[in-house]
This record gives C-alpha cells, structure tokens and sequence, in this order.
C-alpha cells in the first residue's frame, strides 16, 4: 500500500489535470464560433472582447499557463 503523501499527491495531480481539461473543454465549447473565425475578421467578431488574448478569457488562460510553468520550475 503507497504512504498517504503519495496518494495526496497522486490525487491533487489528477484533480489538477481534471480542471485544466474541463477548462479546455470549456473554451473550445464557448469560443469554437470565434476560434473558427479567419484572423482577419476576428476583432469584428461579437465575442471578440472576451476571447481576445488581453480579454477575460485570454488573459485568464495567459495567467494560468504562466502559472503552471512557474509550478514545473
């Protein structure tokens, strides 16, 4: 039977990989339309405040990836 410290991190690293996959999911399904979208014609589209990279979206997703290569450092 593993030591308890292993099972904990076992299960805060499957809970973390849970929530980064449920968070992609959640971008792709939400901002498939403007994704789709040729770049071109991205900054008339309607979403495009929210999914733009300094957007609530796009920063969120910035911060999150600065934040889980600082985690690997």
């Amino acid at each position: 039977m593993k030591p308890a410290h292993h099972r904990f991190h076992t299960t805060v690293l499957v809970g973390l990989g849970l929530a980064v996959a449920a968070l992609t999911g959640w971008t792709l399904w939400q901002g498939w339309e403007f994704y789709a979208t040729a770049l071109s014609d991205r900054p008339h589209h309607l979403d495009f405040r929210t999914f733009r990279p300094a957007g609530s979206v796009g920063h969120g997703l910035g911060i999150l990836g600065s934040a889980m290569i600082i985690l690997l450092l």
